[in-house]
């Protein structure tokens, strides 16, 4: 038969340390009894408070746990309740290298950009910049990875002087050093005193526009929109997509 010890209180002598038991022994602690610390003791283990229920823990304070409600595991899929995944470290994110590869050659499948906002788009001339006022310079941009979605509406009001080929600048990012046509459009309305077809494009590293004129002669089709060719009341309209 076991012995047993019933006393209200152990203290060893100051100085000494109180063990219970040896190397190999087993501490049986029964069902329904509580460890607690009574004051500012430590080395006793952490205490899991809140649900447990497939919660992910996290630390609350020194020697404090707590499974977290909003953040649970089932063994399969993990999901966040509320709040937002925050990518603390620029460059990281989703990494999707589990994925199958089909066509191309893949270079990435890690995503770690997203962005929104907006930007103000201007106009300019390559030989000198007009003198121009604004009716209206509304951009908005989406950043999905390396690709860029750009909707923007610029209305002239008064436009003077300045030469050369017409650009649209004030993109919201640098396009990739791929050569000109890395831009490419859902939508294109450009108006000059009269209906004028044109063909943008952007240039590699640049972050503005230029306008190729697709007029009837084939050898016009590398002209370009003039600053020249704008008039007061002049809109442009464009939606597109480029690399960065």
């Amino acid at each position: 038969m076991a012995s047993v010890l019933k006393v209200d209180k152990l203290d060893p002598q100051s100085g000494t340390d109180l063990e219970i038991g040896t190397s190999g022994d087993t501490i049986n602690i029964p069902s329904g009894v509580t460890i607690a610390n009574a004051g500012t003791a430590t080395g006793f283990g952490a205490v899991l408070t809140g649900s447990t229920n497939n919660t992910v823990t996290t630390v609350t304070a020194a020697n404090a746990i707590s499974g977290e409600t909003n953040l649970t595991f089932d063994g399969t899929d993990l999901t966040l309740g509320t709040g937002n995944v925050v990518i603390g470290t620029s460059g990281k994110g989703i990494d999707f290298s589990a994925t199958a590869d089909s066509g191309g050659t893949m270079t990435s499948e890690l995503f770690d950009d997203y962005e929104e906002g907006t930007f103000t788009p201007t106009i300019g001339g390559a030989g000198s910049d007009p003198t121009v006022s604004f009716t209206t310079q509304t951009g908005n941009y989406t950043k999905i990875g390396n690709v860029v979605k750009v909707d923007a509406k610029i209305v002239i009001n008064t436009i003077s002087s300045g030469g050369g080929n017409f650009n649209s600048r004030g993109l919201p990012f640098t396009a990739v050093t791929r050569g000109c046509g890395s831009m490419i459009f859902s939508y294109i309305a450009v108006q000059a005193g009269g209906a004028v077809g044109v063909t943008p494009y952007v240039e590699a590293t640049g972050t503005y526009l230029a306008f190729a004129e697709m007029n009837d002669a084939i050898d016009e089709a590398l002209a370009h929109l003039q600053v020249n060719d704008l008039a007061n009341g002049t809109f442009i309209n464009y939606s597109a997509s480029y690399r960065v």
